[in-house]
């Protein structure tokens, strides 16, 4: 089948067509995906870094006016307990449950006097072991949260 001049023109024409609208939406993608880049960036996220040693693992320490601190931890203690107490980020009661924390960077949860605790995360789950029985594992997140 023979296609006439004007055919082939109107067929040139629809995948010239076709292939500026394909890169339109590709411009387009990319360009989005920069905007959301550029907006990630500004709200990274900083972390202290803190200590000395062999194993590194993450800390957020959320307040009950739910501001918080991230840290990054070096140390060569083998519990998360242990390297917090060493550089005195956490204080706390010894009891038969292990060391029951009083204070995450000098502030207090109290329940006895208003209900509050700090309650101990790992990987964003309840912890199931006491901070003090918790062996550190490379680069895993760990939180300490004010909770009521």
């Amino acid at each position: 089948m023979k296609m006439t001049k004007f055919a082939k023109t109107i067929l040139s024409l629809g995948v010239i067509f076709m292939l500026i609208a394909a890169i339109s939406l590709n411009l387009t993608a990319c360009k989005d995906k920069e905007i959301n880049l550029s907006s990630e960036s500004k709200t990274a996220v900083s972390f202290k870094e803190i200590g000395s040693g062999e194993k590194q693992f993450y800390l957020t320490v959320t307040y009950l006016d739910k501001s918080s601190d991230k840290y990054s931890i070096r140390t060569d203690e083998n519990t998360v307990g242990g390297a917090l107490l060493k550089e005195n980020l956490i204080l706390g009661d010894k009891s038969q449950y292990g060391i029951m924390i009083k204070s995450v960077n000098g502030v207090i949860a109290d329940y006895d006097k208003d209900k509050t605790y700090w309650a101990f995360y790992v990987d964003g789950k309840y912890a199931t072991n006491g901070i003090d029985t918790t062996e550190i594992e490379n680069g895993c997140e760990y939180a300490l949260k004010v909770e009521k």
